[in-house]
């Protein structure tokens, strides 16, 4: 892989450097240093591209004029699509919340940068977090990889989101089964996109390329938008919290689920980040499971759906 080979080339200079007597003055040793040292930062610089996955986002429409956009219309699209991928991937470690702020290091994990723009009606490049020690060739190189999942995931569940929307006309249940589990922000700021798509007459086609994995593309034209915003319009997202008596069993690390066998049902729950390495000390064992619920009304039906996050759990086997 490149990645593979700008990670090997930046630790072959970094020996060579390191071998270097720091003493040494002749001036044609310190020359090679220089041009080492300047080889050196330009791998640096292309494997920190290499290792940044990119969103390519095309807008046009009413507010785009030979390949140029009004501020405003720009600054909403892109805005609420960072509050969508924020808040998507704050409910897939599990702690989605409706009203208190995104804690700084998720956003961290989510962020995207404006990089460049690129021809299209209007093109722009957005880029992922930056690996945190681009110093260190292999070591900066695996560090980001593993940060890059949680964005990767966040937008991979977007894009789905805006791709079932514009798929079928007419059954609102394959979107609300994706956004179940997301929580009312994230309700909220996909609502947000579609409107603002809508009202400016937009069409935005999202090309997700991650650093891993095939990565995936999206169009929202004004049809799918209204589509996405009508169904979020006739249901209402909300959360509530609930503790729950049973035996804890299905245990899946791959999948982060679990299943909860209270004796009357059988609770489904993905589980909270932190929580997810002491699963083991709980299994077949009866416990109190803390579980925050997201839970979707159709304001047309009444009907409700619901979806688990398991948050902490108890044992209860002393007390019984």
């Amino acid at each position: 892989m490149v990645r593979d080979g700008l990670a090997a080339a930046i630790d072959d200079a970094d020996q060579v450097l390191g071998a270097m007597a720091p003493s040494e003055t002749s001036p044609a040793i310190a020359l090679m240093r220089s041009s080492i040292e300047g080889f050196r930062e330009e791998l640096q610089e292309q494997l920190s591209q290499a290792t940044r996955a990119q969103l390519r986002v095309v807008l046009d429409g009413t507010p785009v004029v030979r390949h140029r956009i009004r501020v405003d219309a720009l600054s909403k699209v892109l805005h609420s699509l960072q509050e969508v991928v924020s808040a998507v991937g704050q409910a897939l470690v599990g702690r989605a919340t409706s009203s208190s702020s995104i804690p700084g290091p998720l956003r961290d994990r989510t962020a995207l940068s404006f990089a460049a723009a690129v021809p299209g009606s209007f093109g722009a490049v957005l880029e992922g977090p930056e690996a945190e020690q681009p110093g260190q060739g292999r070591l900066a190189m695996t560090d980001h990889l593993e940060r890059d999942t949680l964005l990767n995931d966040s937008l991979e569940r977007v894009l789905k989101i805006i791709n079932l929307a514009g798929d079928n006309p007419t059954d609102d249940a394959p979107v609300i089964d994706e956004v179940l589990p997301l929580g009312s922000r994230a309700f909220k700021h996909l609502n947000t996109l579609s409107t603002t798509i809508v009202d400016e007459g937009m069409t935005a086609r999202f090309t997700w390329l991650p650093t891993t994995g095939d990565g995936g593309f999206a169009e929202l034209n004004e049809s799918g938008a209204r589509r996405l915003g009508d169904i979020l319009g006739r249901n209402r997202a909300t959360e509530e919290q609930v503790v729950e008596h049973g035996r804890l069993g299905t245990i899946s690390d791959i999948r982060n689920r679990i299943e909860l066998d209270t004796g009357d049902r059988v609770i489904q729950a993905q589980v909270v980040e932190e929580l997810v390495p002491r699963l083991g000390d709980f299994f077949a064992r009866r416990v109190a499971a803390t579980f925050d619920v997201s839970v979707v009304r159709s304001l047309v039906t009444g009907t409700e759906s619901r979806a688990y996050t398991l948050v902490a759990l108890t044992s209860v086997d002393a007390e019984e």
